[in-house]
């Protein structure tokens, strides 16, 4: 048998190829990152909902916001039992402003977290008195 050389060489080379090759598999899989499921709330359909609602929809386009009244502030507590509703986890909290379609609408609340989500949405009712507000959602992680 004067080729037996050769088949022991084809036999190791083809070994040696299978196991560079697994080892570079787990390597690579090993290196992909993992996913992680998102718990982030959908603020923006927290939003639409209250867009869709008549009663909160017409009470934040009365809104006062030059100077709040105990109407306004009512609206405000409204939306918020609103959100208590829709927001049910403990270790998250939550408030809301209403502002002018051009402002900022910055949060007023004082809060001691770093983790902040923020969400806005216009509110207007039709198109013949297009005057409408923009109704922002702060969302934090309770420490």
């Amino acid at each position: 048998m004067v080729n037996k050389r050769g088949w022991l060489k084809i036999v190791e080379a083809t070994t040696a190829v299978i196991i560079i090759l697994t080892a570079a598999f787990l390597v690579y899989s090993s290196l992909k990152p993992t996913t992680t499921k998102d718990n982030t709330i959908p603020l923006s359909d927290i939003l639409e909902k209250i867009a869709q609602n008549s009663s909160l929809r017409n009470r934040i386009l009365s809104y006062n916001l030059e100077s709040p009244t105990e109407f306004d502030n009512e609206t405000k507590q409204q939306i918020r039992s609103f959100l208590s509703k829709e927001i049910t986890s403990s270790i998250l909290g939550y408030d809301i402003e209403i502002c002018e379609k051009e402002d900022i609408c910055p949060l007023t609340a004082k809060i001691d977290s770093i983790s902040l989500y923020s969400s806005s949405r216009l509110i207007s009712s039709n198109v013949s008195e297009f005057s409408p507000r923009k109704l922002k959602l702060f969302v934090w992680q309770k420490n």
